[in-house]
């Protein structure tokens, strides 16, 4: 199987942070750097997939409020970054929310404009978007989880824990990430803390958490992420280099545990489409796309090797299911794009498990990852490969979703 060659992009600053944009046409990362003696940047990439040659293109923001740590985009336009404020002592971190000043044709200078300072602390921060509300921030610090609303500009406290300051600085103890469960109007709310995860119910007064899973690495949890796709799955990583996927009905023990990576795991992510589908990150320089099917085998697809330094932060892009985006301390964003076999396999493999597990099946893509003519070439393609079987169920879906797929000259 040969994939298409990755597309690297380079900062001249070291970069810790990055996200995927909610960018309906092409796919869009912002990164942010991490100087202590040079202004910092936001960087805007904007991967084009839909021309013959995939192309790159940028647009850079100024960020002289200091280095970033953390960024995060919501889906109404605004972003917010934690970072380190180098202007004056002591050094504090920040949250601010920013909107980005987007001027034709003027690909750098941009200036960020500041909606709302959020937080000031001496601990440092991260931030997740609430799915589907646009106005909903929780913000996540050692020693407090926290919810802010954007249109009232209030922040109202959910759960507080006495972390020791010095080393939550460390990174070796108090709350680390949290994320959103997003299913069932997001009512949960998953955060890592220390070497265990914790699970809380957000329709309930109560500040106890409803699931907690001690000791679920040996060392600190990195970074945890929900399957959109599944109602019950749950993945975590950690400082003892490995991935654990956890069934959310269950959570005495792990139903899986890869160890792909040499060294910790700083990021894992399910693809937003696909649920068998994990990509991880670590300090071995590697980012590891695995493949947790059964029906294909439970293995790794594809190992990214183009980073030279620690690979912070990993992300799927929104508006096609198949390009993933990878940074590293040094820099270096690579963007990786999947060849047709790529989309072939796991297309079909889509359809086959579902129809396997009684579950509905999902024909018709969301946001227009896919256009007509290029769901045909796939099918076309796979029902002619000599060596890859296809089931009589994928295979009758198959023709379903070509039926009601009209004609279209490529």
């Amino acid at each position: 199987m040969e994939d298409d060659q990755p597309l690297i992009y380079g900062l001249e600053l070291p970069c810790r942070s990055m996200c995927a944009v909610d960018n309906p046409e092409v796919s869009e990362f912002l990164v942010g750097t991490q100087s202590l003696t040079s202004d910092n940047q936001l960087h805007a990439v904007y991967l084009d997939t839909g021309q013959v040659t995939p192309t790159l293109t940028k647009k850079i923001y100024m960020h002289p409020a200091g280095e970033i740590w953390h960024v995060s985009s919501g889906s109404n336009g605004l972003i917010t970054t934690s970072y380190q404020s180098t202007k004056e002592l002591p050094l504090k971190y920040e949250v601010c929310l920013w909107r980005r000043d987007d001027v034709e044709n003027d690909p750098t200078g941009k200036p960020l404009e500041l909606v709302s300072n959020i937080t000031q602390s001496s601990l440092f921060s991260t931030v997740s978007w609430h799915p589907s509300e646009n106005n909903t921030i929780a913000i996540i610090s050692p020693s407090n989880v926290s919810f802010y609303d954007v249109n009232s500009e209030m922040v109202n406290s959910m759960w507080k824990e006495n972390v020791d300051s010095i080393a939550s600085r460390v990174s070796t103890g108090g709350f680390g990430v949290g994320q959103w469960y997003p299913h069932s109007k997001c009512d949960k709310f998953a955060v890592t803390f220390h070497n265990s995860f914790r699970v809380y119910d957000l329709r309930c007064q109560d500040s106890s958490p409803m699931q907690t899973v001690d000791y679920a690495h040996s060392g600190t949890v990195r970074d945890l992420d929900f399957n959109e796709c599944q109602t019950n799955s749950l993945v975590t990583c950690g400082d003892d280099c490995k991935a654990k996927i956890w069934d959310f009905r269950k959570l005495t023990e792990p139903v899986d545990v890869r160890s792909d990576h040499s060294h910790w795991v700083w990021a894992v992510k399910y693809n937003r489409l696909h649920d068998q589908l994990l990509l991880s990150c670590g300090s071995d320089c590697r980012v590891i796309l695995a493949s947790l099917s059964n029906d294909i085998s439970n293995t790794v697809v594809k190992v990214v090797e183009e980073h030279e330094d620690s690979v912070y932060s990993v992300s799927w892009s929104f508006v096609d299911p198949w390009t993933f985006a990878s940074l590293s301390y040094d820099g270096r964003l690579v963007s990786n794009l999947q060849s047709l076999d790529f989309s072939i396999l796991h297309l079909l493999c889509l359809f086959f498990c579902y129809i396997r597990q009684g579950r509905d099946i999902y024909i018709m893509p969301r946001r227009g990852q896919y256009k007509n003519q290029e769901i045909r070439r796939i099918m076309n393609a796979a029902r002619n490969r000599e060596n890859f079987v296809i089931g009589t169920t994928a295979q009758r879906i198959g023709e379903e979703i070509m039926g009601v797929i009209p004609n279209e000259t490529e």
